[in-house]
């Protein structure tokens, strides 16, 4: 049975990712998070061999891939809160960045075939189109940049060693087990609080809101995947717009109360792209992967859950 390393494994995506992997009995499965958010892991992270450490830490990085032995490696770990990245630059580069490097070394010293890196729609230039995976890279913040340098990373290393790299560029993932307060999880937040005067940002930005189960099964069949080139790019989305407007309307189809929608100016971004949205016909064509859950089910699906914000420990 092959190993499975995961990096951001108690994470939004991790989370999720481990918890389809355990159902088919795959692979043996290790976690490594330094819990930054401080979450009560799951039952389902109980099952598999979970290291606490930062991937900044070089040292202690290199001891648990020489320890375990891992085939192929997911890197979700990452701070990904894009207000969060703005305010903390310099924290931003050294987990994004020099984080990402550390996996790559431990990876390559450790003879790792295969690396899969969770990147994101935020490299590219902003566009009224949809987005190809040869279309100009050029972020607008730091969080894109930071993920375009790791990028960078996955592509050096792979011309210089034997691993395979895959880069995902991920657009507006939403969700179970939630770390941040995006759009959909705060707003969702507010709803679950009883709240009826729901406060949001810019109304008219469209994005391209993929599930995370979609995401996750993108993942899963990327590891199965034999990849011929040293290092490929796949965007993983939808392929359709949303406007801030529509989520609204879409959250108040599914409650019983009646809204009350706000938008208030903290809440604003200064430089918001008006569209981000994918093409996802190169990984239709490639892995034969496509989104199974539509916005509106999805919101649907969340308003019904327990899980929708990761449980933090009260200790």
């Amino acid at each position: 049975m092959n190993k499975l390393l995961i990096t951001g494994g108690l994470g939004f995506i991790g989370t999720n990712l481990i918890q389809n992997l355990l159902k088919e009995n795959e692979f043996n499965i290790v976690s490594v998070d330094n819990n930054f958010i401080n979450v009560k892991p799951t039952i389902f992270q109980k099952r598999i061999t979970t290291y606490f450490c930062d991937i900044t830490d070089r040292k202690k990085l290199e001891y648990i891939f020489k320890k375990e032995r891992p085939d192929i490696v997911v890197h979700l770990a990452a701070i990904h809160y894009i207000p969060y990245c703005i305010s903390r630059p310099s924290e931003t580069i050294m987990n994004n960045v020099i984080g990402t490097e550390s996996v790559l070394n431990a990876a390559k010293k450790n003879n790792v075939l295969k690396v899969i890196f969770a990147s994101s729609a935020a490299v590219y230039k902003p566009s009224d189109y949809k987005h190809k995976e040869n279309d100009e890279l050029k972020p607008l913040e730091i969080y894109g940049e930071s993920k375009l340098f790791g990028e960078y990373i996955l592509q050096r290393y792979s011309k210089e060693t034997d691993i395979k790299s895959i880069a995902l560029r991920l657009f507006n993932v939403y969700g179970d087990y939630e770390t941040n307060p995006h759009l959909i999880p705060d707003l969702v937040k507010q709803i679950k609080d009883g709240k009826t005067k729901i406060t949001l940002g810019n109304l008219e930005p469209k994005r391209d809101y993929i599930h995370v189960n979609d995401v996750v099964h993108a993942i899963q069949m990327l590891i199965n995947f034999e990849t011929k080139d040293e290092f490929q790019v796949y965007n993983v989305g939808t392929g359709i717009g949303t406007s801030v407007e529509k989520i609204a309307e879409y959250l108040e189809e599914n409650c019983k109360n009646k809204l009350i929608f706000n938008s208030i100016s903290k809440k604003k971004r200064k430089n918001d792209r008006m569209n981000l949205v994918a093409d996802i016909s190169k990984i239709k064509e490639e892995l034969g992967w496509y989104p199974k859950i539509n916005v509106k089910e999805g919101i649907a699906k969340l308003l019904e859950s327990d899980n929708y914000f990761q449980q933090k420990n009260s200790d």
